[in-house]
């Protein structure tokens, strides 16, 4: 077959992979830094101006707080203006995994110098590297810093003038530190690597590559805040310990990733394909860019035993070193290229079956934010201030502007006071009360209840029924009311008062007024499923 023609057959196998692959990852949205992101977007639209202190929270109102991912933010209000629901978020989704792949497989391409190992190679890399990287194709900052990086690796790959590429990597890197600050070294460290490696082929002068290497990182400089973000960013680095819920954005690697039933088969795939390339690319390397290469992948690999978010550049960095894994088989290319595919398939197959895989389908996912419950207390306006589960403080901020949250997922805001108080609050229920009483917090907006490692219910820990109403229910979600007189009208009529009510007995059980909560309860969400009684239980 011509050259022209088997190179166009691999370019729309590139394609094809990756369209699939993005096709697969359209789903409802279950991101939920997205919401807080797009009304960042949408004031910075509508105000010209950047968020340097906080007007979303009652808890830190008026406390200095930048938005380093500002670009990333506007991007993402343009989508939300796209269609109701969040529905173009969903379907960007897929667009990233797209870009993603279709950048990974011009990099391969680029990088093997021959067609049937690059055609090897993106029959086995591609699925391989959406399963490991499934977890982190999510509609975040990071991920848009991702599709930069990769486009700069693609770039430096090919063949052409190496100050040119410098030039368009700088260009890259200001992009890059605009989207997200906090990403941004890891763009760097990919710009700081190719320029070295084009050093060390002879494309660029030392003086050129010390010199390009000056420059990259002042493309920090290159955004609104400057040095600003840098304060933010290192305390926010040491002090991760305070979030009262664990952050997997700062996770290390640990035992939990290699467990089926939360990763699936992501970690015990990219364990021995890692070490696998690793000692390949070490053995066959023979000039100092691939020395060099080795080592940066090497570095980035061990970045990810600190912080596992990394997974997605690690995999990036380990895309030069394939090709030198491939060539030991290319007695046997065409072979293996079949053999590529049925296991890539198999291994795909498995992956998509998993139950954490998030579900088909456009819009916000309901079953994990508080969607009625926010419409519910928007519609009845009860007594402010709002208190609210973390993970739903972002969506809150977006839909339900009327009520600042108490807390939300920004760690840069929280981590020097605010969560040191909360986590002291959560150990007895009078710190919890005092907690509330006094940040006046008179709604709150929480998970279900469940049962504390103490044996005392969650919902007579924090919100007692002497105290707090249950007045409403979706599938995600509980809203409980402070019994204060401006609640009364509204606890009144809505209130749950033998729904999770576990300090009721059942011989005290009105069952009349239990089905009629029951019926009020499916009426007011139809596709929650704790509304109707477990088989063998009647509530």
């Amino acid at each position: 077959m011509e050259l022209a023609g088997r190179r166009g057959l691999l370019m729309k196998l590139a394609v094809l992979l990756a369209l699939l692959f993005g096709a697969v990852s359209v789903a409802y949205v279950s991101e939920t830094d997205i919401f807080m992101q797009k009304r960042a977007g949408e004031e910075i639209v509508q105000t010209h101006h950047l968020q340097r202190v906080d007007s979303w929270t009652t808890t830190k109102a008026g406390q200095p707080w930048r938005n380093f991912q500002w670009l990333s933010t506007v991007v993402f209000h343009g989508l939300s203006t796209l269609a109701d629901d969040y529905k173009a978020v969903s379907v960007f989704r897929g667009l990233v995994v797209f870009l993603c792949l279709l950048l990974v497989n011009w990099c391969l391409v680029s990088a093997s110098r021959d067609d049937y190992v690059a055609t090897l190679l993106i029959a086995a890399f591609d699925p391989v590297f959406y399963v490991v990287c499934s977890r982190r194709f999510q509609v975040r900052p990071e991920m848009l810093v991702f599709l930069v990086t990769a486009l700069n690796a693609a770039l430096w790959l090919r063949e052409g003038r190496a100050q040119a590429k410098a030039l368009t990597g700088l260009a890259l890197l200001v992009v890059a530190a605009n989207l997200h600050a906090g990403v941004f070294p890891l763009a760097l460290f990919t710009q700081l690597v190719f320029l070295w490696a084009a050093h060390a082929e002879g494309g660029l002068s030392t003086r050129a590559a010390t010199a390009w290497s000056l420059a990259a990182p002042l493309a920090f400089l290159c955004t609104p805040f400057g040095t600003d973000t840098l304060a933010p960013l290192l305390t926010l680095a040491r002090n991760t310990s305070y979030l009262p819920s664990a952050n997997e954005d700062m996770w290390p690697l640990r035992a939990r990733h290699f467990d089926f039933s939360y990763a699936g088969l992501s970690f015990w795939v990219w364990v021995p394909l890692t070490a696998a390339t690793l000692a390949t690319a070490a053995r066959a390397a023979r000039s100092r860019r691939d020395r060099l290469l080795t080592l940066a992948a090497a570095a980035m690999t061990a970045g990810v035993f600190l912080r596992q978010r990394l997974i997605v550049f690690q995999m990036l960095s380990l895309v030069p070193l394939l090709p030198a894994t491939a060539r030991l088989a290319t007695r046997r290319t065409r072979q293996l290229v079949a053999a590529a595919f049925c296991a890539a398939g198999a291994l795909f197959a498995i992956h998509v079956q998993h139950p954490n895989i998030r579900a088909f389908g456009l819009g916000v996912d309901r079953r994990f934010f508080p969607v009625r419950s926010a419409e519910f207390v928007r519609s009845e306006k009860p007594a402010p201030a709002l208190t609210n589960n973390m993970l739903f403080g972002p969506y809150l901020i977006d839909r339900l502007r009327e009520y600042p949250v108490a807390l939300d997922q920004r760690e840069d805001l929280y981590v020097h006071d605010f969560y040191p108080e909360f986590v002291a609050a959560q150990e007895t229920p009078a710190r919890f009360k005092e907690f509330l009483a006094r940040h006046r917090l008179n709604v709150a907006i929480e998970k279900y209840p469940g049962v504390r490692a103490t044996g005392l219910g969650e919902r007579q820990f924090k919100f007692p029924i002497a105290e707090w109403a249950l007045v409403f229910m979706d599938q995600a979600s509980v809203v409980y009311l402070r019994r204060v007189a401006a609640n009364e009208a509204i606890i009144r009529k809505w209130e749950y008062r033998l729904l999770f009510n576990s300090t009721v007995g059942d011989a005290e059980v009105d069952r009349e007024r239990l089905l009629a909560e029951r019926r009020h309860c499916v009426e007011n969400d139809p596709e929650n499923p704790r509304c109707a009684p477990a088989p063998g239980q009647e509530r």
